[in-house]
């Protein structure tokens, strides 16, 4: 049969089994060099020995407490003793049980060894950095620290890359449940002598650190995982090395809105969501209530820079909840641990979160307001009031240093809506009713929205590039409408911002726009970069929303407004998109 149709068929078939053969033998070749290359995951108990042997202790028993989140490693307790009695008698004193020798002595081992995942995947990145940091707090910072400021100290750590890329970090902590037994653990609220102990602990490591931050030297603390990832790879291009040290995180938390980018995309397009019009529309032509709240709660990104927020910065701990605490038998006495997240920030943030996911409604809110639902405008109520006076007063005489209450009152306010803005962005849980009313209430504030559009406005000619960047990241910098018009020619207008992903958003106006669309810009020319920002934002929004609105209703213009390159005709529109830079 194949030789009637000649030699072709058999060299088809012969270059299709070569094909085949040669990619076999480029899998088994891959799968060969990845089993060889690819490094097995570190054994703890190996991991733990080496610690201990550091300081003449051997390793009796290790149990696992729990994995890791997304599988990056795990968290284990071991039981170690002494092989002299000089090394029980050093290591007595740093373990967290008792002043005198021990024979068996408890330990925390935490043990970090990422999964295989893309190097440049932002989580992934966000992760790895967190648990640097961490190391970098317990190393150098926590050993700064008082007495009466709990936190468990490290005996010994270890970083290294391993081959294939990997990475194993682990480090040798105090047992803390050894003289505070009770924890928080994943009990939703704690006791109301439970938070009295979290907010005085919170409010000492706040105090503390509040007169030292000045101090940390901006240039080297860790920026947004893909900026930070950015900033090494250009310092390892121009230093043919890798000495980046990780210290704490520029701003601390997870949460920020620099950093939840894709998030805060998301609510922009979810219009059926409540939070949508509030937290997303633009206040003055210039930017959105949430970008204001970034702005005051943000830190400076250098130490010279000042803002009306600077004097109240401190070190956050920045994931403040029941499931990090442990508390003494009594439970007035509490410690937090998990310092992935610490960095600059005020210390309001740390509050906010604990406030909507560990606190009992009971202590925010009169029992006579927990009988039904509460209003969907709530004013802060005496037990608010209380909590916040306590962490206020401690927070004052620990740091030294003075801070107004309307100005607290003020900064808590915005913490609390931009807890929000990430909740609503991510998903509501804890006190979210509470949360809603509350921060209802402050957005219908008048004084408090017209101090946080002063506190957070760029101004000056030397800010003026920055608002243009801030309303061109607004609409996300990148529009292509693709259509049939004509004389309209597609075009590309685009802002590069390092490392960002393309997704794809719509957003559809409720009303035919009236603005008229402005003609291309011709000599004269603006006269200053505002005039410019204005300018540009206005013929790119307005062209805009020409093409979603007709596209979306078919709105007959006819016979059509007219724009820079011709006449608009919405039915000869065949197809549509938008992509944006986040």
């Amino acid at each position: 049969m194949l030789r009637s149709f000649g030699p072709y068929p058999r060299l088809i078939i012969r270059v299709l089994l070569l094909a085949a053969f040669i990619g076999l033998a480029r899998y088994l070749s891959n799968s060969s060099s990845s089993s060889t290359t690819m490094s097995p995951p570190p054994d703890a108990s190996e991991v733990a020995s080496a610690l201990l042997s550091e300081h003449g202790l051997y390793l009796q028993s290790i149990q696992v407490l729990q994995s890791l989140w997304a599988g990056y490693g795990k968290i284990c307790r071991i039981t170690a003793t002494p092989n002299s009695p000089q090394s029980s008698t050093s290591t007595s004193r740093t373990a967290s049980s008792a002043s005198t020798p021990q024979q068996f002595q408890s330990y925390i081992l935490k043990l970090i060894a990422p999964p295989p995942t893309s190097s440049n995947n932002e989580g992934h990145i966000r992760k790895i950095l967190s648990y640097q940091v961490e190391q970098y707090f317990y190393t150098h910072l926590a050993p700064q620290m008082p007495p009466s400021i709990p936190v468990a100290k490290a005996l010994s750590s270890t970083h290294e890359s391993r081959s294939g890329g990997s990475l194993k970090m682990a480090m040798l902590l105090t047992d803390l449940k050894q003289i505070y037994p009770i924890a928080g653990e994943k009990r939703s609220e704690l006791t109301s002598i439970q938070v009295d102990a979290a907010l005085d602990w919170l409010s000492s490591f706040h105090g503390f650190w509040q007169p030292r931050v000045k101090d940390f030297d901006h240039t080297s603390l860790v920026r947004p995982p893909l900026e930070e990832e950015t900033h090494r790879k250009q310092q390892e291009r121009l230093n043919s090395r890798n000495d980046n040290t990780t210290t704490v995180w520029l701003n601390g938390g997870y949460t920020y809105l620099a950093t939840r980018q894709s998030e805060y995309t998301s609510l922009l397009s979810s219009h059926d969501s409540e939070w949508h019009e509030p937290l997303t529309d633009w206040i003055q032509d210039t930017s959105s209530i949430s970008h204001y709240v970034a702005a005051v709660l943000s830190p400076p990104k250098t130490a010279t820079s000042h803002t009306p927020t600077t004097p109240y910065m401190t070190l956050l701990h920045g994931d403040v909840k029941s499931e990090n605490l442990f508390t003494t038998s009594d439970m007035k006495t509490a410690v937090m641990y998990d310092f992935q997240y610490v960095g600059l920030g005020l210390g309001v943030c740390d509050l906010a979160k604990l406030f909507t996911c560990s606190v009992p409604l009971s202590l925010l809110v009169p029992s006579d307001l927990l009988s039904a639902s509460l209003p969907r405008k709530l004013s802060m109520q005496e037990g608010e009031v209380a909590l916040l006076r306590r962490y206020w007063t401690n927070v004052k005489e620990k740091s030294g240093q003075a801070y107004d209450w309307d100005i607290f009152v003020r900064h808590w306010e915005t913490a609390l809506v931009d807890w929000c803005r990430f909740q609503a962005s991510w998903g509501f849980w804890g006190n979210e009713e509470w949360l809603g009313a509350r921060v209802r209430w402050v957005l219908a504030d008048e004084g408090w929205r017209d101090g946080v559009l002063g506190m957070g406005e760029v101004e000056g000619e030397k800010g003026c590039v920055t608002l243009l960047l801030h309303r061109l990241h607004r609409i996300h910098a990148l529009a292509i409408a693709t259509t049939s018009i004509h004389p309209i020619e597609t075009t590309a207008t685009k802002i590069e911002f390092s490392n960002l992903p393309l997704i794809q958003f719509i957003a559809v106006p409720s009303a035919p726009p009236t603005i008229p669309l402005h003609s291309t810009f011709s000599p004269p020319f603006p006269r200053s970069v505002r005039e410019y920002s204005n300018a540009l934002f206005s013929q790119f929004s307005c062209l805009m929303r020409y093409l979603q609105y007709a596209h979306y209703t078919k709105f007959p213009i006819s016979p059509g407004p007219k724009c820079c390159c011709g006449t608009y005709d919405a039915s000869s529109i065949n197809s549509f998109s938008v992509k944006f830079l986040i």
